[in-house]
Parts: structure tokens; C-alpha cells; sequence
């Protein structure tokens, strides 16, 4: 917002999309999303911002927070018909049908060719109609084939073709679009459980984020073969140190100041086989201090 930047990605944990204004669930306590819409607000001015939420499950949190502005812009694909949390049917937007957007499907039904329709066909339109300053992505990767949470069929490219699309709906490299001046775009990441999945669709998110292509690939109205910004120097990328627990110690110190479960008890083997580590023997195998113990070995496989 301060023109240092025209996108950044926020690789963070835990999640936030389930988080409501009045209650923490479903792995989330802070609604990261919300928040930023607000601060952007408070901070730069901002009156019309778009949440994007591709994780495979609704984000319930955001839409309550959204539901009543009419400045603010929600839309989430996903498994719906009962899958956690259980919201997000098409008609949670009954009335705010022009920003209020869910196209849920079921299990097993949400293709890649499902998912790019979805987007383009239905909520791209509403989004460019709506004309946001600021684009925040709820991105959630639970809903790749491999992820152990999630019911959908996508692959990484699926990711890079979103965030490509964010940028050209946007008005992307700060350009305009339709008379207007391109907005900024803020990627949080949100689900995603398989950890060689997650890197893949991380990655292959950023390069659609920055705009970059592989080789002998150009973006749409460009020549075949012609990368964009071939013969350029690519974007340039500034990397900020990731914050972490120091030790696993004050892991079970944070867990014990916000009301965790730290009984002693081991962790189930179901729990302990999805981390792929020992986890410590300080941690039960509840959900939460589950979920607390495995982004503390995730970001350890991160730094170190």
C-alpha cells in the first residue's frame, strides 16, 4: 500500500478464514483476511476490498464478517453439502448475490475444469464489476488431490492459473483495466496439509503471483513461446525472515496461555503418521495441540 510492493504472499499459521468476529474454530483464531481488510482501511484509506478463497472449505468467518458492508467482496469455490464447516451453499448470499459469491461443490466432484469455470465463468465477472482497490487471497492448498484433508481433484498449475487471473482482473503490474488504476494484491496462505503438495502449489502460486513463466510459455495475448518479460530482468523479490517459536518449550507455553489441551498423553498414530516426526511427548493428541505441533515442525522444516 505504500508502493513498495504490487503483490506479497504471507506464509503464516495457523489458518484464519473459519475465525468469526465473536469466535475462534476450526484450526483458526485470528481472522488474517478480515484483519487486513480493516487495517487497510484504517491505515491507507481503503473503502473496497475482495476476499478470494479457494481453500477447500468455505470460509464461514470472512462471509460473517463481510455479509453486512457493502464495500467488502466474498467469494469462495469448496466442498459444500455438509462438509466442515457446513455453510457456504449459494444461498447464504440471498440478497448480496452481487458480492456475496459461493459455488460449492461436492465431494470428489471439483475438478480443475470445474474450478476454472467456476471462477471465470462466475465470480471473475462479479469481481470486475465490483472494481476492488485491494485483493486479498484466502489461499488455502487443501483443495490439491493429494491433501488428506480435502475432497477436490486440483493440481498446482490450477493455482498458478488463479493467480494469474487474480492479476489480470486486478489490473495487473499496477496498469489499468476497464479505466482504472490496477489494485494491490495480498495472498495469505490459508489450508493445506500435505507438505510436498503444499511446496508444489506454493510455488507454482507465486510464479502466477509475480507473472512469471516457464520456459517457451507466454500469458495470454502474448506470442507462443514468448515469456513475459523475456530479454528482462524478472520481478523483483524481497524476502522477509520467517518469525518462529524458538524452541518446543515455548510451543507448550503458547499452547498453555491460550487454553490448550496439554495433558501429556501421546498423540494417536493416525497423527503422529500425517506429521511424518515424532511429535513431543508434552503434546495430546486433541486437535488443536495436533495442529499447534505440526506447524511448529513444519516451519522448523522451513528454516532449517
Amino acid at each position: 500500500m505504500e508502493g513498495r510492493a504490487e503483490s506479497v504472499w504471507c506464509l503464516v499459521r495457523p489458518p484464519g478464514h473459519h475465525a468469526t468476529p465473536s469466535q475462534s474454530m476450526g484450526f483458526c483464531f485470528v481472522n488474517h483476511a478480515g484483519v487486513a481488510a480493516m487495517h487497510a482501511r484504517a491505515r491507507y484509506g481503503v473503502r473496497r476490498v475482495a476476499v478470494l478463497d479457494p481453500d477447500v472449505h468455505h470460509g464461514n468467518g470472512t462471509q460473517d464478517g463481510f455479509r453486512d458492508d457493502p464495500d467488502l467482496f466474498y467469494a469462495s469455490t469448496h466442498v459444500g453439502y455438509g462438509f466442515y464447516p457446513g455453510t457456504g451453499s449459494r444461498k447464504d448470499a440471498k440478497g448480496r448475490e452481487d458480492r456475496l459469491v459461493n459455488v460449492p461443490f461436492r465431494e470428489g466432484e471439483g475438478s480443475s475444469e470445474k474450478f476454472r469455470q467456476a471462477w471465470a465463468e462466475e465470480i471473475f465477472p462479479k469481481l470486475r464489476k465490483f472494481q476492488p482497490e485491494l485483493i486479498i487471497l484466502s489461499m488455502g492448498f487443501d483443495a490439491v488431490a493429494e491433501d488428506p484433508l480435502g475432497e477436490m481433484e486440483l493440481r498446482p498449475e490450477d493455482f498458478e492459473w488463479f493467480s494469474r487471473e487474480v492479476r489480470r482482473v486486478g489490473g495487473r503490474k499496477g496498469g489499468r483495466e476497464g479505466g482504472r488504476e490496477g489494485c494491490k494484491v495480498v495472498s495469505i496462505l490459508e489450508g493445506g496439509y500435505d507438505l510436498a503438495a503444499l511446496g508444489a502449489c506454493t510455488i507454482a502460486h507465486v510464479r502466477g503471483l509475480l507473472g512469471a513463466t516457464r520456459a517457451g510459455e507466454g500469458e495470454e495475448g502474448e506470442g507462443e513461446g514468448e515469456g513475459e518479460g523475456e530479454g528482462e530482468e524478472g520481478p523483483e523479490v524481497h524476502l522477509l525472515p520467517p518469525v518462529t517459536m524458538r524452541d518446543e518449550e515455548e510451543l507448550v507455553e503458547g499452547l498453555k496461555e491460550v487454553g490448550l489441551c496439554v495433558s501429556g498423553r501421546r498423540p494417536g498414530r493416525n497423527k503422529v503418521r500425517a506429521t511424518q516426526k515424532t511429535t513431543p511427548t508434552t503434546i495430546c493428541g486433541c486437535d488443536m495441540c495436533f495442529f499447534g505441533v505440526w506447524v511448529y515442525k513444519v516451519v522448523q522444516d522451513l528454516v532449517m
